[in-house]
């Protein structure tokens, strides 16, 4: 018989502190499910016999209850509750730190708070108590020696808190991965399917993945040495045939199942002697073989020079592929020794293929031949060049390892955020999402959030409005980096980046969304992906969309004595390399680097010239004015001072160009018109400041 029975219960539950009388806060009456008060009952009598048996004779006599409870537990509390006190008197004012809510659960206490409480954590069904302890509020040990800002109690298990855990039903994902090659999703409801990756389609069976012979195939091409050099070495010879011949058969797979096309030639003298003369996927691979034993018996052993045209795609003529198809290009060359052709003309004249491999005379150590190879494997001679293999010495796990279809998967499976002024732009290859639909994911408020969501081919396509889906906005602030889109791979960068002065940033994040409200357990990928534009404010320039920059010419003024004029290149590169085209889009916020040439006459060849002003217009520009009077523009360098933040003035070129970077950017309401930006120069006189450093502009906005 519980003598006590919920006088003492007190019940903490989702914020409600439940008194003694169990009542709420608010009056309404609770009752203690039976299995509660039967555990705190039972536990509050095995205190008292515990203690009983415990008893020190520094407390004093042993109180006669002792007896009757020691021999049996149940009648502890009737007889022993006015004799022995658990707790020191002094204390039961005294209340523990509240405990922490339990989701989807109760804590039931036999004193709320106070010292000597014992406190029971109970969780709903589908739910399983964790750690499964009973938790009291405890005197400290030397509670009495009153320590300044410490409490003279504490809970047991302080650091142990309850948490009520989901009992899911085990996902069939669970289990030898379902049977699944790749990935295996089960959006919680028990009903499980396999994934497969990017470029990969799943078989028959459901489980199981394989290329997509449609997606990336392969094209490759062979371009064999007959040069002197190999006709002057024996050995070399030899073993060339028979790696080729390997390597060639290494590659039947792919020409039969998944789509790949080959062409296979002789080369020497700047020409190509082909046995396969397309790109073909319906040669058997024992007429390719034929041929090139065929040929091989009559090598030419002409001059070993590439020229500028042998590696041109004409050389094996059209492959017959649709033009819409990207494919994963594949380069062998094999040279068996140096090549007449000085290394500027090879850099600019090796392969334009995603893998190049160059197969090498491993017995040729000449440091002219080493870096050359290199050169024309990875177009760089300063570090050793993984794609230079050597001849009788490559196994096939070599090759194996060189040849990817990454480069073009990356090019058919791009993910790209854009931003506008008023929403932000996301399209995903929905292979990259790993199985899930548009319904599985969701930006930062999933309530409040009226996207457009559709699919567009091989994409999902997602645009969010600034002032919906909890996308925050941040003035000069640090936000998480947009890690767009290697965040894909579910990694997210930690890292962060701090806004400059004058930038407005909206931030929100691409997130899985998953339902916990079914039995079976979820497995699906997860991802958290952070995703922010950002908007120069202080002249009013998005970024967004592309930049096309038009090159036009500009004019110095030296001192009204003579006219010039000049040319302005444009590059991607600080090392002024690769120039751009003209026609290709430029991506706002990217460093453009300028390089300007001015001839002087040479009467003025002893002048210093300095840059004085530039500006930038969505339209064309004449002596420094846009042509159209109702066409905005920006001012880069002004008089003599730098106007736009992102300017920065560089180290002139080794003949005296004058160069300079700043970032690319779009007008307002001219997203798509062609961005000509024009500069002034202005020579030094006698005792002027002719230093290319350019001061900040006292009233830049």
């Amino acid at each position: 018989m519980i003598r006590w029975k919920m006088k003492h219960i007190a019940v903490l539950g989702l914020a409600t502190l439940v008194k003694g009388d169990c009542e709420t806060l608010e009056g309404t009456q609770l009752t203690a499910p039976a299995f509660v008060c039967n555990q705190l009952d039972n536990t509050l009598r095995r205190d008292y016999q515990i203690k009983c048996k415990k008893w020190k004779n520094a407390w004093g006599d042993k109180p006669e209850c002792c007896d009757a409870c020691q021999a049996d537990f149940k009648t502890c509390y009737d007889e022993c509750k006015d004799q022995i006190e658990l707790s020191p008197p002094e204390l039961n004012s005294f209340s523990c730190d509240p405990l922490p809510e339990l989701e989807h659960g109760n804590i039931y206490c036999t004193k709320g708070q106070l010292t000597g409480t014992i406190c029971l954590g109970t969780c709903q069904q589908g739910f399983t108590l964790a750690p499964r302890v009973k938790k009291r509020c405890k005197a400290r040990a030397n509670w009495n020696k009153n320590v300044p800002g410490k409490a003279p109690n504490r809970w047991n298990q302080a650091d142990n808190h309850w948490a009520c855990e989901k009992e899911w039903v085990q996902s069939p994902c669970a289990t030898n991965n379902g049977g699944c090659s790749h990935e295996c999703l089960d959006r919680g409801d028990g009903n499980h399917k396999c994934i497969c990756p990017c470029g990969q389609i799943l078989g028959a069976d459901g489980k199981t993945c394989s290329i997509n012979a449609d997606v990336c195939p392969f094209d490759i091409k062979f371009f064999v040495d007959q040069t002197s050099n190999t006709c002057d070495d024996e050995t070399y010879q030899n073993a060339q045939l028979s790696d080729v011949g390997t390597i060639v058969k290494f590659f039947n797979q792919e020409l039969l199942a998944n789509g790949a096309k080959l062409g296979l030639g002789f080369w020497n003298d700047e020409k190509v002697n082909k046995i396969v003369t397309k790109l073909r996927d319906n040669m058997k691979m024992e007429k390719i073989l034929e041929g090139l034993i065929e040929e091989y018996n009559e090598l030419q052993c002409q001059a070993p020079t590439l020229g500028e045209g042998l590696f041109l795609p004409p050389q094996f003529e059209e492959n017959n592929r649709d033009e819409s198809v990207d494919v994963s290009s594949v380069t062998f060359v094999t040279m068996a020794g140096a090549v007449n052709d000085d290394n500027s003309l090879i850099l600019a004249n090796r392969p334009q293929a995603d893998n190049v491999i160059v197969l090498t005379n491993k017995d040729n150590t000449d440091e002219t031949y080493q870096t050359q190879a290199k050169l024309l494997g990875c177009g760089n001679a300063d570090e050793e060049c993984p794609n230079v293999l050597k001849i009788s010495e490559t196994a096939a796990v070599d090759i194996e390892q060189l040849v990817s279809r990454s480069q073009c998967y990356n090019r058919v499976y791009s993910s790209s955020i854009s931003c506008t002024e008023f929403y932000m732009e996301l399209r995903v290859p929905k292979c990259a999402l790993k199985g899930l639909e548009l319904s599985d994911v969701m930006f930062n408020d999933v309530d409040n959030c009226a996207l457009s969501a559709n699919e567009d081919g091989n994409h999902f396509v997602w645009q969010i409005d600034y002032n919906d889906c909890g996308t925050t906005k941040s003035l000069n602030s640090s936000l998480g980096v947009n890690d767009w889109p290697r965040s894909l791979s579910g990694e997210v960068n930690p890292s962060s980046v701090t806004a400059e002065t004058g930038i407005i940033s909206y931030a929100n994040r691409l997130k899985t969304k998953l339902d916990l409200t079914g039995s079976v357990e979820p497995i699906m990928p997860l991802f958290d992906v952070p995703l922010q534009c950002d908007m120069h404010t202080s002249y009013d320039f998005v970024f967004a969309g592309a930049w096309h920059p038009d090159i036009s010419s500009f004019s110095a003024d030296l001192e009204a004595h003579y006219d010039l004029t000049g040319t302005m290149a444009l590059y991607h590169d600080q090392d002024f390399d690769d120039a751009f085209d003209g026609e290709t889009a430029i991506p706002n916020g990217k460093a453009i680097f300028v390089q300007s040439e001015i001839a002087l006459p040479e009467e003025y060849a002893a002048t210093g010239v300095r840059l004085h002003s530039c500006i930038s217009s969505p339209g064309a520009l004449d002596n420094m004015q846009p042509v159209e009077a109702n066409n905005p523009f920006w001012m880069l360098i002004d008089n003599g001072c730098i106007n736009d933040s992102t300017v920065n003035i560089l180290e002139r070129g080794p003949d005296g160009q004058i160069r300079f970077s700043f970032e690319g950017f779009t007008f307002h309401n001219f997203a798509d018109t062609e961005i000509q930006i024009q500069c002034e120069f202005k020579t030094c006189l006698d005792g002027d400041d002719c230093s290319d450093a350019l001061p900040m502009c006292e009233n830049r906005r």
